[in-house]
């Protein structure tokens, strides 16, 4: 009995291993094969990639949990609503630029 369990246990934990190696693998292909998208949509702009069913059903985000849609908010907002700090509040404490919008 002991030996039974034993040898179910190494071949859970390699059946692991292998689904661990086979996720990265996937992760790493499709790393490429954004890649190859962004490259093809470059020349083609009416490109369209398709995503593979397993892909975006797990990439679905509930509707509970999504963020709100963001807002198109001009740079000039930006700068006018932050001020500098650090390394960039030194760096910028004698100059003044204009922003013209």
């Amino acid at each position: 009995m002991v030996d039974v369990l034993g040898e179910l246990k190494r071949t859970s934990a390699e059946i692991g291993a292998e689904i661990d190696d086979l996720r990265k693998r996937i992760a790493m292909l499709e790393q490429q094969k954004a890649a190859f998208d962004v490259v093809i949509s470059t020349y083609e702009p009416t490109y369209a990639a398709a995503t593979s069913p397993g892909v975006s059903r797990r990439r679905k985000v509930k509707a509970a949990t999504a963020s709100p849609p963001c807002s198109r908010i001009s740079i000039v907002e930006v700068h006018a609503s932050h001020a500098p700090s650090g390394r960039a509040a030194n760096h910028n404490s004698g100059m003044r630029r204009s922003v013209r919008p």
